[in-house]
């Protein structure tokens, strides 16, 4: 009786491990992570318009605090928006640096998390290129792009996750192609630690394309894998555009929930992508 009972008990933690059988401490809680590009704060006036970031700066603060993720990938973040997202989004703490300079210019993979739930233990960017350690451009992008991670440690279970953000290039498919790949690589190196891993993004791809290739074989879905999900369109451009090229995926977790936030925060838009949400356990 007693082997029974053994076997078991080992059967149902098989069945809690989540993703990709990665090693578990117990269940806890679960916890919100999102995927939000902001849009830049340093396009034009005349082409944003009454979309332009100064309009749309307390909405977007008042949105993360109601919808209040542990953790927040974003993109197209200007560093002043870094510096405003900072002294506003009370509770959280925020990294990330330029990808034209390594320090405080151009596009932010900014990470935010939430204080009160996790601590950061490391963190780093690389670029998307041939040269990932230096800042650089890759292959056939238009831009520098680049990719922030942290290790975040859990306070209610002791776990140490990663947390991958980056945004792929807009006009280079090589880039694309060649930057999911370097994405890929870093998931696994992280899982060969023993870590759990969620990626946050802006791919400018959707996933049936074949870049993803790589990251499928790394991590799942999100979308795909919640139990719940939201097969919305992601990107609005003001209302004027559907295409669904925001993302997260994870690896070493169950996903209870994935979402497209589309609610009324104060303004018709507080970005041209809508934020992306996923429950995790």
């Amino acid at each position: 009786m007693k082997k029974i009972f053994h076997l078991l008990s080992m059967a149902v933690l098989v069945a809690a491990i989540g993703c990709n059988n990665t090693p578990t401490t117990p269940a806890t809680e679960p916890f919100r992570v999102m995927s939000f590009n902001i849009r830049m704060s340093d396009g034009s006036q005349q082409s944003d318009g009454e979309n332009h970031w100064q309009y749309r700066k307390e909405a977007v603060v008042d949105m993360l605090l109601e919808e209040h993720p542990a953790a927040i990938g974003m993109q197209e973040v200007c560093w002043e928006q870094m510096e405003y997202l900072r002294e506003h989004l009370t509770g959280y703490e925020g990294i990330g640096v330029g990808r034209d300079d390594g320090n405080k210019a151009g596009e932010v993979m900014a990470i935010f998390y939430d204080k009160e739930r996790l601590v950061l233990v490391d963190s780093g960017t690389f670029w998307l290129s041939e040269t990932p350690d230096t800042v650089s451009r890759g292959w056939d992008a238009a831009c520098h792009r680049t990719a922030t991670w942290a290790q975040l440690r859990d306070r209610k279970s002791g776990e140490v996750w990663v947390l991958i953000n980056t945004h792929l290039d807009h006009k280079g498919p090589q880039a694309r192609k060649e930057g999911m790949r370097l994405i890929a690589e870093r998931v696994e190196q992280f899982k060969e630690q023993g870590h759990r891993v969620v990626i946050t993004a802006d791919f400018n791809a959707t996933t049936d394309e074949e870049i993803f290739a790589p990251l499928y074989a790394a991590a799942e879905d999100a979308r795909k894998e919640a139990t719940a999900s939201d097969q919305s369109m992601t990107f609005n451009g003001w209302g004027k555009s559907h295409s669904q090229i925001d993302h997260i995926f994870c690896h070493g977790f169950e996903v209870e929930r994935f979402e497209v936030l589309k609610g009324d925060y104060g303004v018709p838009y507080i970005s041209d992508h809508y934020p992306v949400a996923a429950e995790l356990r």
